[in-house]
């Protein structure tokens, strides 16, 4: 229950800093550009815990 209120609280904030990136010049791709950014060393520190880098490997590029 409390990961859940620490989500909702984290997507809240993030919501409310976008509209006031918004509100001061910073346009829809530079937001987008920038929370994915910040988003990717977290993430990847979960793979790196967890599966491991080598689980985001794909072996699917043979079939485009």
């Amino acid at each position: 229950m409390a990961l859940r209120l620490l989500a909702i609280f984290f997507l809240s904030t993030m919501s409310a800093l976008v509209k006031l990136a918004e509100t001061r010049g910073a346009s829809l791709p530079e937001t987008m550009f920038y929370r994915q950014l910040c988003a990717l060393p977290i993430v990847l520190g979960f793979v790196a815990a967890g599966p491991g880098l080598r689980s985001l490997r794909t072996t699917r590029f043979k079939s485009i």
